[in-house]
């Protein structure tokens, strides 16, 4: 039985939905960005064989040693199993995944995936664009994106307002 590539050990990649595409970048004025921990970015050189990265927090109180356990743990496992361990892998990884690509992205070769825990959502976004970051990992508290869920978006009001 061959091994399901999206499925690293630990976690499971599930191809991201259209109705996804905002979580795989920042944007301020979304909802889903106060229950945004932070991204994560990473890039290949020497000819793609090391990875450098840069995390960047959204909510530094969110940051907590639990979490980074975890996120830590998920970059690492990726790492691991091949999928992250070689922009060759990661390039490799994304085109047996077309199902992947994200629609409607300044780069057509932009793909994305989530995996969710009991208190984390994750949104891995893999660029095949060349001399690009080809890693962008959000992460997001699953309890505050469900409270925000039961919110109903505020009612657009018909005529001018008084």
């Amino acid at each position: 039985m061959e091994k399901n590539d999206m499925d690293s050990g630990l976690y499971s990649l599930i191809p991201a939905g259209p109705d996804e595409k905002g979580m795989f970048y920042s944007d301020e004025t979304k909802p889903p960005e106060r229950a945004c921990i932070g991204h994560f970015r990473g890039y290949y050189r020497d000819g793609g064989k090391m990875m450098y990265s840069n995390w960047f927090d959204h909510q530094s109180e969110l940051n907590i040693p639990e979490f980074r356990n975890e996120f830590n743990q998920f970059i690492d496992d990726l790492i691991k199993c091949g999928i992250l361990d070689t922009r060759q892998h990661l390039e490799r990884f994304c085109l047996r995944h077309p199902e992947a690509r994200i629609a409607g992205v300044e780069y057509k070769d932009t793909y994305g995936f989530r995996t969710d825990s009991e208190k984390y959502s994750l949104y891995l976004r893999l660029s095949l664009m060349p001399g690009d970051y080809a890693i962008y990992c959000y992460a997001y508290n699953r309890d505050i994106l469900h409270e925000q869920a039961k919110i109903p978006p505020p009612k657009k009001r018909n005529g001018p307002e008084r």
